[in-house]
């Protein structure tokens, strides 16, 4: 989910819209959905990829679902420190680091 409707290189808008459930139980609304290209580090690299968002114009920070990226063909390995995301070949997307029990993707 992506606040910033500039960051979308191809959007379709709900009608009505769709409404987001947070998980302090809060309800805001997704206006949209889109693709964005994110620029991710796969360890080594800065390489590009583009995923589906909803456009939440409410939401405070950008957040990825786990469940969307897997309907995309990509799968996660976890551990203590962080994940590897990567595309169902086995080849790495990127490295997810594991904060205080969220993962963060770093991606410009």
């Amino acid at each position: 989910m992506e606040s910033d409707h500039s960051l979308f290189t191809r959007y379709s808008p709900y009608n009505p819209p769709l409404t987001v459930k947070l998980a302090n139980n809060d309800v805001i609304f997704a206006l949209g959905w889109g693709v964005i290209r994110l620029m991710i580090n796969n360890g080594a690299t800065w390489e590009p990829i583009e995923l589906p968002f909803l456009h939440v114009p409410d939401l405070r920070c950008t957040l990825i679902s786990v469940s969307a990226l897997t309907s995309e063909g990509v799968f996660f390995e976890t551990d203590a420190k962080g994940a590897g995301m990567h595309h169902a070949d086995g080849t790495t997307i990127a490295q997810v680091d594991c904060i205080d029990g969220l993962y963060y993707l770093r991606a410009k």
